[in-house]
């Protein structure tokens, strides 16, 4: 499935969107990353199985370069601190991406919010606040939301 994240990615930046490949891939994985840490800082508790679950979705954007990945997440947490609203990162995916990158997305986010185990309310609302950011279908959200816990179908 990460593979096909990551295939879905490319497929859509090689079809071309305005700006260079380069920056349309670099923009889509920082607002990608940037959304991820911004879960992670939702219930106001950094706990280490969510870091790792980010760790593990940002791998699969951008592979094996550790020195990349390192760079990504840590421009992700400027990012993330930095900001005052979600609309940031979710305005570059909703432009960039297909609706089917857009769940893929969307499942990513879901991971990281149940990698501790629970679901906060902080993270429900903010999964709600990015499902009308994207314009993801309630059914979307929910289907991705079950695949994110290993209960759907595809997980």
């Amino acid at each position: 499935m990460i593979t096909m994240l990551q295939q879905l990615f490319e497929a859509r930046l090689r079809r071309g969107a305005g700006t260079s490949e380069d920056d349309d891939r670099r923009a889509i994985h920082l607002a990608t990353a940037s959304l991820l840490m911004e879960m992670v800082r939702s219930d106001f508790e950094i706990d280490r199985e969510e870091i790792q679950a980010v760790e593990a979705a940002v791998r699969d954007l951008v592979g094996t370069d550790e020195e990349a990945l390192h760079e990504l997440l840590r421009q992700a947490e400027r990012n993330a601190e930095e900001s005052v609203s979600l609309y940031e990162f979710t305005r570059v995916l909703h432009e960039k991406l297909t609706p089917e990158q857009k769940l893929e997305v969307v499942e990513a986010l879901w991971r990281v919010a149940f990698a501790d185990g629970r679901l906060d309310d902080h993270e429900l609302h903010m999964m709600r606040k990015i499902q009308g950011l994207l314009h993801i279908p309630q059914k979307d959200l929910i289907a991705a939301k079950q695949r994110a816990r290993g209960e759907g179908p595809n997980s």
